[in-house]
């Protein structure tokens, strides 16, 4: 819902979003289980090979990055004429949809997403099964807000 004063806000900014971490809750869960089971088996005076420990050491190393890394290869820019989105670092794929060749919009929450509120927004386009996806944002109800707003401002 908007505010008094949002408008003008929204007429000029450009939001850039990226994936949200709380898609990544799943992996994280996974390394915390992990370390407990790690931590057990040494305090339980348990044998564990060294390069056990190692691999478990490096497996959590790469995850952390491989999170951080695939958060960042893509972002998404809401602005008042497009929503543009931008993949890659070494090749970079640029998608720019403008808000007149917008028809739906359309908010995507499981049961866990609208938990920690976050999920993906369908953009539908007059092409026939032409659908663009920005996928686990944090707040998506927020951003459907601004470009619906956009949607508004550019169809009249």
């Amino acid at each position: 819902m908007m505010k008094k004063g949002d408008a003008e806000l929204y007429d000029k900014a450009v939001y850039r979003v990226r994936t949200s971490r709380k898609f990544y809750f799943p992996v994280y869960v996974m390394m915390a289980v992990l370390s407990l089971v790690i931590i057990y088996l040494r305090v339980s005076n348990l044998p564990i090979h060294p390069y056990a420990l190692y691999g478990f050491v490096i497996f959590i190393l790469i995850c952390i990055k491989a999170t951080e890394i695939h958060r960042f290869l893509s972002y998404y820019e809401i602005t008042p004429n497009s929503i543009i989105r931008s993949k890659g670092i070494l090749r970079n794929d640029i998608t720019r949809i403008y808000m007149n060749s917008v028809t739906d919009l359309v908010l995507k929450q499981g049961i866990f997403q609208r938990l920690f509120n976050f999920g993906t927004i369908k953009v539908h386009r007059f092409t026939e099964g032409a659908i663009f996806e920005i996928k686990n944002i944090n707040r998506p109800g927020h951003y459907l807000n601004i470009m619906e707003h956009a949607l508004d401002k550019n169809r009249r």
